[in-house]
């Protein structure tokens, strides 16, 4: 199959021009359209630039499968930003290893995981914010709605990406033999992979996708990228 030389953080994007009302996600009753979750995806990346969030930059996400997890994943890239994610059943041991050795500027985090997140703080040099998913943030802490809401739902700044060569996801293997170790995903490498998916699944705009398998995994992020750039609705 071709490939296009587009980044990751576009395909959806053009799936929001060729089907902006059909319906992308639903979760838990919630539903979001291509427009609606294209706009919130552009929020989160303007709320991300403006607390400082750019090219290259580590971004860990630390949350079970919700939509705020995909809105996230495509703002970190417009950014031109490195998504890195982690494993919701981490311990405090475990988040400080990844967010350190991925040297993470920012994490995204579910309200009910923060405080694990809080415990290790101390430890975390890297970490410059921190942003809630939930109702409430403490201190020195963000909160994910209330950015999305102060921010912008047109196009972010575009940096200029070097599509074979520019990190996009900072993925971890699962620590079988010693300690977990960062795998480095370009443009490239996820663009081709969501498109494989979709091509050798034949998934198409006239399909629903039951998404179970966690998004912090690759092959969870395989399965909701492929899906959307398909116009397929997906369900969480």
């Amino acid at each position: 199959i071709d490939i296009p030389e587009i980044p990751f953080g576009e395909m959806l994007w053009e799936s929001a021009q060729r089907f902006p009302e059909k319906i992308a996600l639903v979760f838990q009753g919630q539903k979001l359209s291509y427009r609606e979750l294209d706009g919130l995806a552009n929020s989160c990346a303007n709320a991300l630039a403006k607390l400082g969030v750019k090219k290259g930059d580590r971004v860990a996400l630390y949350m079970t499968n919700r939509p705020e997890y995909i809105i996230s994943l495509y703002g970190i890239a417009r950014l031109g930003a490195v998504f890195t994610p982690m494993n919701p059943t981490y311990k405090e041991g475990e988040i400080e290893h990844q967010l350190n050795d991925a040297e993470a500027s920012v994490l995204i985090v579910q309200e009910s995981l923060y405080p694990l997140v809080r415990n290790v703080r101390s430890q975390l040099p890297s970490l410059h914010e921190i942003v809630i998913v939930g109702q409430r943030a403490e201190a020195g802490t963000h909160l994910f709605r209330d950015l999305i809401r102060q921010s912008s739902p047109k196009h972010p700044p575009q940096p200029t990406l070097n599509w074979a060569e520019d990190l996009v996801a900072l993925s971890y293997s699962s620590g079988k033999t010693g300690l977990p170790k960062g795998v480095m995903l370009t443009q490239q490498n996820l663009v081709a992979n969501n498109l494989q998916f979709m091509s050798s699944g034949r998934i198409t705009e006239q399909d629903t996708l039951l998404i179970f398998l966690p998004f912090y995994h690759i092959y969870g992020v395989m399965l909701l990228g492929g899906g959307l750039y398909a116009g397929a609705t997906l369900v969480i």
